[in-house]
């Protein structure tokens, strides 16, 4: 996976134990965009993806 560092904008708090529900009310009221929340969960699997091997493939480009 091509590395997303450089374009990734500080975590939120607690993003990591947010909702679908939740992310989706962020993304209504306009306090997070989609680009961002993407960012931001393609970067946690970035991190965790080598110790838990929970994908085949992760297709950022296609994401973004």
């Amino acid at each position: 996976m091509p590395s997303t560092k450089s374009s990734v904008p500080p975590a939120r708090p607690g993003l990591e134990l947010m909702t679908a529900h939740e992310a989706r009310e962020l993304l209504v009221r306009r306090e997070m965009s989609s680009v961002e929340l993407t960012r931001q969960v393609l970067a946690r699997v970035e991190k965790l993806e080598p110790r838990l091997h929970s994908f085949l493939a992760v297709t950022a480009e296609a994401a973004l």
